[in-house]
């Protein structure tokens, strides 16, 4: 490697150019001392030009750029997963809460399906929707709002359903449903419901059980999101490493419900925090007074479900919770 002294070649350097500038010194020189002066002139020259241009300061160049909300579904489960069974014994709690005068329809436990889901959008979170059949078997309606039912073919019995849903939570939106944060800080995830007969948005005023509660809690207010609309939810959280491998299910009630073990991600957007759940849980509850009702047999059920995120839809397609 060869290390050149700028310093003293540049002070060499103005001496000679000193002399070169002196006619009557440069007539002096020999043709080999003019070459070796002329070179040392040029060398330095170029040197001091090429440091100086290396210093020069450019443009600031600055620019954006923009990330895309993202929804990542890692693992699924449905109805078809599960053991829906429903015996004497329900049927004969059922019975007592409807022979007891209670006025207000009862809405009992039949099982519960999970998805595991992670978003990059700490805004707006996940949507979705859930469609009826179009089948008006699987379904009925009053006044322009939809239920879902459960059919029997053979007795031509319905039994009207809904969808209470938990999702995760921690998205910075007030009015996701499943948001119980009057503030846009991040919140846990709370339950709010799909298919109640009352208007998109407001809240439904029910009376939820399980099939083997023996007393009956009082009735409890969720946010409504009607069929077939799309819903913002409150559900965010990020895990790059987390893949279907990595989720375990685990068969609760005789089958009848699913839950999800290791479906973790991270709230916190720098990621600096524990793991918490990922999980968007969906209880399927049927009314009490129309399971009194009904035949035995084999009721089926249809319905689809439509995941996005907020930049697949326009924004007068989406809806929030209505708080007054």
């Amino acid at each position: 490697m060869v290390t050149l002294n700028i310093k003293y070649l540049m002070s060499f350097s103005g001496k000679v150019l000193g002399y070169i500038h002196n006619i009557g010194f440069i007539n002096h020189l020999t043709s080999s001392m003019k070459t070796r002066a002329y070179f040392v002139f040029y060398c330095v020259l170029f040197i001091c030009q090429t440091l100086n241009a290396a210093t020069e300061n450019g443009p600031i160049l600055a620019g954006s750029s923009t990330i895309d909300p993202y929804m990542r579904i890692v693992k699924s489960t449905g109805v078809s997963d599960l053991n829906l069974l429903i015996t004497e014994a329900d049927l004969s709690n059922a019975h007592k809460f409807i022979s007891s005068g209670q006025a207000q329809d009862v809405y009992q436990k039949l099982g519960s399906y999970v998805f595991c889901v992670l978003s990059n959008d700490i805004k707006n979170g996940v949507l979705f929707k859930v469609t009826p059949s179009d089948n008006k078997n699987y379904f009925t309606e009053d006044f322009g709002v939809k239920q879902m039912t459960m059919y029997n073919k053979y007795v031509r019995n319905k039994i009207r359903l809904i969808l209470v849903v938990t999702p995760a939570g921690w998205t910075k939106n007030q009015y996701a449903f499943g948001n119980a944060s009057y503030s846009d800080d991040q919140s846990k995830g709370v339950p709010f419901v799909i298919g109640a007969n009352v208007v998109n948005g407001k809240d439904a005023s029910i009376i939820l059980r399980d099939r083997r509660d023996t007393m009956l809690s009082s009735p409890i207010s969720l946010p409504n999101l009607a069929l077939d609309s799309y819903g913002v939810v409150n559900h965010y959280g990020s895990n790059v490493s987390l893949g279907e491998k990595d989720i375990k299910v685990n068969r609760l009630d005789n089958g009848s419900s699913l839950v999800f073990q290791g479906c973790n991600g991270y709230k916190n957007p720098s990621q600096q925090d524990s793991l918490v759940d990922m999980s968007i849980n969906f209880d399927i509850y049927i009314s009490t007074i129309d399971l009194v009702k009904a035949n035995s047999g084999s009721y089926q059920l249809e319905f689809s479900m439509h995941w996005a995120d907020s930049n697949d839809l326009a924004s007068s397609v989406m809806v929030y919770e209505r708080r007054s």
